[in-house]
């Protein structure tokens, strides 16, 4: 029996794994009500908002429920109870960073923003063994995630004034086994973190330019 070149055995295990870790995809679902602005920031966020935007201009914000939009297989791949728990998790902290700018309301009407989220793709660690190689984290190999949709609406208009596109990876291996809930939790957190920072600056910058 012919035996099989170190650099050909070394490829195919390398495409083996690739292919059995999965990855995340940033897809367009349908869930936001307008995709022609977004512009890509990168290979993992795609960003459009409204020049005119001032969140100053508004005082209350209706957060809309959690959507999910993910693929049939990938929803046969999660239970209802871990669906539940990621959608009300990321409904909290979606709560949570709003609710630190603005009053929480449930009707629409001026200075009211809606917000709408969709979990779009959701992918667990996988242990694919007990050494972390720079190789594979450059890679991803391993890694979980999320991917989502999301949107500011001007209740009174209806007009969409910002709107998102993006992919949360994770930055390390989960050696305690698959971790759906965990991953899309964390994505979550870093995304309502920039929400909330990028709320704080733009708040303080027309402050300033009122004092002037």
């Amino acid at each position: 029996m012919t035996p099989v070149p170190s650099k050909l055995l070394a490829s195919l295990t390398f495409l083996t794994i690739l292919i059995g870790c999965g990855s995340l995809e940033a897809r367009r679902t349908g869930f936001l009500s307008d995709y022609s602005k977004l512009r890509q920031e990168n290979e993992d966020v795609w960003r459009w908002v409204s020049e005119t935007w001032d969140p100053a201009d508004y005082s209350a914000v209706i957060i809309d429920r959690v959507k999910v939009r993910l693929t049939q297989e990938k929803e046969d791949e999660l239970s209802d109870a871990q669906l539940d728990e990621l959608t009300s998790y990321w409904q909290e902290v979606l709560t949570k960073t709003f609710g630190k700018h603005f009053h929480i309301v449930d009707k629409s009407g001026d200075a009211v923003l809606r917000v709408r989220v969709a979990i779009t793709d959701v992918l667990a660690s996988r242990p694919l063994s007990s050494v972390i190689t720079p190789s594979r984290l450059l890679l991803g190999t391993g890694l979980g995630g999320a991917a989502m949709e999301g949107e500011l609406v001007d209740t009174a208009s209806g007009q969409q004034i910002g709107a998102v596109v993006q992919v949360r990876k994770g930055k390390r291996i989960d050696t305690s086994g698959l971790t759906w809930v965990a991953d899309g939790k964390t994505a979550m957190d870093v995304w309502c973190e920039r929400a909330d920072a990028t709320l704080t600056a733009a708040r303080e910058r027309a402050d300033s330019q009122r004092r002037d």
